[in-house]
C-alpha cells in the first residue's frame, strides 16, 4: 500500500493536474452550449446531458463561465484515496464563476461567486485491474469488460486504449471561497480606502467652514493646509477599518452558518465506514460519496413519471421541476445504518444550493435533500459500476437504466440494488435563500 500512495504522488501532480484542466475547459465549453465534456465519467456526462434539457425545456438561456483565480488558481489537491482497483484523487482551485439567466432575450438572473471547485478524478490501478472489470464504452454508452473495449466495443466495434477509460471525472462541486488574492485585495480596497479620504477630508472641510462662519472668520488657505493634509490619511485608513470589520463581519456570519454542516456531518464518515466494514472490507467512502451524489442529482432531473430504477419507492418529481443547477456544498452526513436481509440501507442527507426558475426571476437557495438508499451485501459491489447503462441478468442486453426499470427485450424488471447503491425515498427539505 506505501508503495501505491508513492506511486500515485506523481500520478496526482501530472495526469491528475492535466485531467482537471482538461475537465474545466471542456465545462466551461458546455457551458457556453458546446458538447457534453468527455472527460467525465458516464454518470456526470448524463447528468450535464439531463440539465442542459431541463433548461431547454424550461425555455432558459444560460450564458456562465469559470476563471481561475485567486492564491490556489494552478495548484491545490487532497492525498489519494487508494483502494483495490481504483484510486480517488480530489484537485481542487480557486475560482470565479458568473452565470448570466435569460428568457426570452430578457436577464432574469444575475449571479458572481469566488469558489472553490473541486473535482474527484478516478485512475484505474492498471496493476490490480485484470480486464474483467464492466465498464461504460465512451463511445455508445453499452456495457462490456475493459479487455472488451481494448479489443473493439461488442456494439459500436471502436477501440479503445486505458487512458481512453481512464482517468474520468466522476464528480465535481464547489464551496463558497472567501479568501482575497493580492489583486483582489488591491481592486477592493482602492474604493473604500479613497471613498473614505474624500468623504472625511469633504466633512472636515465643511465643518471648518461652519466653524468659521460662526465667528466671522474667513477661510483661509492656511487654515485649510491642515485638513488637506491629515484628513485624507485618516479617512483613508477609516475606509480600509470598514472595509476589514465588514470582511471579518462576513467571515463570521458564513462561519455561524456553516456550524450546522459541521455538527450535522461530524462523525459520519466513519460512522458509515465502520458499518459497511462489517459487510465489504474494500469499502470505499469516495466511491460511496460519489455514487449517492449522482443518484440525487440524476433523480433531481429526472421527469416525474419516468420509471427509474435507480429509486424503488415513490417520489414526488414535480417538487424539483423548477431546479435549474444544482452544486453540491461538499457536504453529506449519514444518520442510521442497519440491515434487512441481504440488503443494507442508510439514512443519508446531502446538502446542495440549488438554483430556481421562478418564472421572472431566478433564486439561489440551501436545500438538504434527505434520502435513505440501500443496496445487496451478498453481491460484491464493482466500484466502476455506471448507474447509467446496465447488462440485464437475464438476456444480457444493454439498455439505459436511468429510464427503464425493466429489460425492454425480455420485460426482467432490474433490481439496482443487487449492483449498486439504490435510492429507496428521497425528499427535500429547505433552507434560507443565499
Amino acid at each position: 500500500m506505501e508503495n501505491r500512495q508513492k506511486n500515485y504522488g506523481s500520478v496526482h501532480d501530472t495526469k491528475a493536474s492535466m485531467m482537471y484542466n482538461r475537465f474545466l475547459k471542456q465545462y466551461n465549453d458546455w457551458l457556453s452550449g458546446g458538447p457534453i465534456p468527455d472527460t467525465g465519467n458516464q454518470d456526470t456526462k448524463y447528468f450535464l446531458g439531463q440539465q442542459r434539457k431541463r433548461l431547454e425545456k424550461r425555455g432558459l438561456h444560460r450564458d456562465s463561465s469559470i476563471e481561475l483565480r485567486g492564491l490556489l488558481a494552478s495548484a491545490g489537491a487532497i492525498p489519494p484515496k487508494v483502494g483495490k482497483k481504483y484510486t480517488n484523487v480530489t484537485e481542487f482551485r480557486t475560482a470565479q464563476r458568473n452565470t448570466t439567466y435569460s428568457r426570452g432575450g430578457r436577464i432574469i438572473g444575475k449571479f458572481r461567486k469566488k469558489e472553490i471547485l473541486y473535482q474527484t478524478i478516478t485512475f484505474a490501478n492498471e496493476a490490480t485491474v485484470d480486464g474483467t472489470e464492466p465498464c461504460t464504452c465512451p463511445s455508445c454508452g453499452a456495457v462490456s469488460q475493459i479487455k472488451a473495449l481494448f479489443e473493439g466495443c461488442p456494439y459500436c466495434h471502436t477501440r479503445f486504449l486505458m487512458q481512453d477509460l481512464y482517468p474520468k471525472v466522476a464528480n465535481f462541486y464547489s464551496i463558497e471561497d472567501l479568501s482575497y488574492s493580492k489583486e483582489e485585495i488591491k481592486r477592493t480596497l482602492t474604493p473604500w480606502c479613497g471613498g473614505g479620504a474624500v468623504i472625511f477630508t469633504v466633512f472636515m472641510l465643511a465643518y471648518l467652514a461652519w466653524e468659521r462662519a460662526k465667528t466671522s472668520d474667513p477661510l483661509t488657505l492656511y487654515s485649510m493646509i491642515c485638513p488637506l493634509i491629515g484628513c485624507p490619511v485618516i479617512g483613508a485608513f477609516g475606509g480600509y477599518m470598514l472595509f476589514a470589520l465588514k470582511t471579518l463581519g462576513y467571515i463570521f456570519l458564513r462561519a455561524m452558518q456553516s456550524l450546522g454542516l459541521l455538527f450535522a456531518t461530524s462523525g459520519s464518515k466513519n460512522r458509515l465506514i465502520r458499518f459497511m466494514k462489517n459487510y465489504e472490507p474494500d469499502f470505499g467512502y469516495e466511491n460511496f460519496a460519489n455514487q449517492v451524489i449522482a443518484l440525487a442529482k440524476n433523480i433531481i432531473f429526472s421527469e416525474p413519471r419516468e420509471d427509474l430504477s435507480i429509486i424503488r419507492g415513490p417520489w414526488d418529481g414535480e417538487s424539483f421541476q423548477n431546479i435549474t443547477d444544482i452544486v453540491y456544498r461538499g457536504a453529506m452526513s449519514v444518520g442510521n445504518c442497519w440491515q434487512e436481509g441481504p440488503y443494507v440501507y442508510a439514512d443519508i442527507d446531502l446538502y446542495f444550493c440549488d438554483t430556481y426558475d421562478r418564472g421572472s426571476s431566478m433564486k439561489e437557495k440551501n436545500d438538504r435533500i434527505r434520502m435513505i438508499v440501500g443496496k445487496n451485501i451478498q453481491i460484491p459491489q464493482d466500484p466502476g459500476y455506471s448507474i447509467h447503462q446496465v447488462s440485464c441478468e437475464s438476456c444480457g442486453a444493454s439498455f439505459d437504466a436511468m429510464k427503464i426499470r425493466h429489460c425492454p427485450y425480455c420485460k426482467r424488471e432490474y433490481d439496482m440494488r443487487d449492483h449498486a447503491w439504490t435510492v429507496m425515498k428521497i425528499r427535500k427539505t429547505g433552507g434560507k435563500t443565499s
